[in-house]
């Protein structure tokens, strides 16, 4: 077993440490990561039937708590179905972050087709949402990756916790 830690723990250890305790979310091929990175000390996830379901619990726990709440998708249709709730959730202002799984960046451009739910340009959907934020769109050499995304994400994180009506979308 690597030592090395992964994209997954590392977020899930940056959102451990602004106070995340739980998330919602769906499983799928692009987002299981998060799954097999759970440990103690890190959020737990729980486990949902639609990914609109996620967005509403996350949104629900928001409200109560007025805390920071976040919801896992996996690509393409996935985190499509998270907009009806995620609407609700910006309207309201509920401080909820949404994390949706990508396809690898050498696969995302226009024409390919091959991989499963890829699309062009998946954050697009929460742009009229969201303060848009894309962890994921800047093309690094691999060694450098988990470092770039780590910084990115604590940009993303204390960006998001800066605004009064906080709603935020990231793919990853």
């Amino acid at each position: 077993m690597s030592t090395r830690p992964t994209t997954a723990g590392v977020i899930l250890d940056l959102l451990a440490r602004a106070g995340v305790k739980v998330g919602f979310g769906i499983p799928g091929v692009h987002n299981l990561g998060f799954w097999n990175a759970l440990a103690p000390g890190r959020p737990q996830i729980m486990n949902v039937r639609h990914e609109q379901t996620c967005v509403y619990a996350a949104d629900g726990l928001a409200r109560a708590t007025g805390s920071l709440a976040v919801a896992f998708t996996t690509t393409g249709p996935g985190a499509a179905n998270t907009i009806g709730a995620f609407g609700e959730a910006a309207i309201s202002g509920s401080p909820v972050l949404v994390i949706s799984s990508e396809i690898p960046m050498k696969n995302r451009k226009n024409g390919f087709r091959g991989v499963l739910h890829e699309m062009v340009d998946q954050s697009s959907l929460f742009a009229p949402l969201a303060k848009k934020v894309d962890v994921n769109g800047k093309k690094v050499r691999s060694q450098r990756v988990r470092r770039v995304r780590r910084k990115r994400l604590k940009r993303l994180i204390n960006l998001f916790l800066s605004f009064r009506k906080r709603h935020m979308a990231a793919d990853m």
